[in-house]
């Protein structure tokens, strides 16, 4: 099969994303709206939550809380990518400090975004995919063909 074939179809395969926020509110709406966005998402309330899910499934990008119970967003990060190296995580807080971006983007973050975060660009005039989340898809995706 020709590469450009395989890359359409991995284009075609529905992202699935592990959602991680411990704020039951904000995960339920990002939650319905990654769906409606068209990506297959699992959500989990607590830091180690995504660790016992990485073991049942595979999952293409992981979205993580900084602050969380149990396990916080940079030990959860780190594990992830212990795990699951090609797996790309982006990192959400509501209390975002330069420092933390830092350590999230050297312990392996694609992104670092704070809340409340836009889904899509604003304005009609910038297309989907513009978003983090589909930046980060086509990165990952980008990834993994070129090595066919």
């Amino acid at each position: 099969m020709p590469r450009s074939a395989v890359y359409k179809n991995i284009m075609r395969k529905k992202p699935n994303i592990l959602l991680t926020d411990d704020e039951d509110t904000f995960r339920n709406i990002m939650a319905k709206e990654l769906t409606r966005m068209g990506y297959n998402v699992v959500s989990c309330a607590s830091g180690s939550e995504p660790i016992n899910t990485l073991h049942e499934r595979d999952f293409d990008v992981v979205i993580l809380d900084m602050n969380m119970p149990v396990m916080g967003g940079i030990e959860t990060l780190k594990r992830v990518k212990e795990m699951e190296p090609t797996t790309e995580v982006i990192v959400l807080t509501g209390q975002g400090s330069i420092e933390s971006a830092v350590q999230a983007i050297k312990s392996g973050a694609y992104d670092y975004l704070t809340k409340p975060c836009r889904l899509t660009p604003k304005g009609p005039s910038r297309p989907f995919r513009w978003s983090p989340i589909c930046r980060c898809w086509c990165w990952y995706t980008r990834r993994r063909t070129s090595s066919l």
